[in-house]
């Protein structure tokens, strides 16, 4: 599956728009450590089916109250580090490719940072 990326954020919201050849689904995968502690946390994780021809998939949701009908699974937010994941769906515990990175502390989202994601092979 290949695949390019490109993400973007406003407040607590992020909005990332892929564009994707190949069959099955992305999953996007969010994980982290918590700041006092270094103890891991899976944010959220959940897939959608690429487009036919290659059209655009979009993944948008407020990561402050993760809530979207492809989620498969959320937890609340708690304040830490976090690293945003493109994958293949099929292969949910492989590596993936970072396309984000993030803090909460004291509840708000902060130093958001899109990772790019040129044209890359997902695994």
């Amino acid at each position: 599956m290949v695949a390019t990326a490109e993400v973007s954020f406003e407040g607590p919201w992020m909005e990332v728009t892929v564009r994707a050849g190949g069959r099955g689904a992305l999953l996007l995968d969010v994980r982290g450590a918590t700041a006092y502690d270094d103890r891991p946390v899976h944010l959220l994780a959940g897939a959608q089916p690429i487009p036919p021809a290659g059209g655009p998939l979009s993944f948008r949701l407020d990561l402050l109250n993760p809530a979207a009908p492809w989620l498969t699974h959320s937890e609340p937010p708690q304040d830490g580090r976090y690293i945003v994941y493109l994958k293949d769906a099929a292969q949910p515990y492989g590596p993936g490719r970072p396309i984000a990175k993030f803090h909460v502390r004291d509840g708000a989202l902060v130093d958001a940072d899109p990772v790019p994601l040129p044209l890359t092979t997902i695994r």
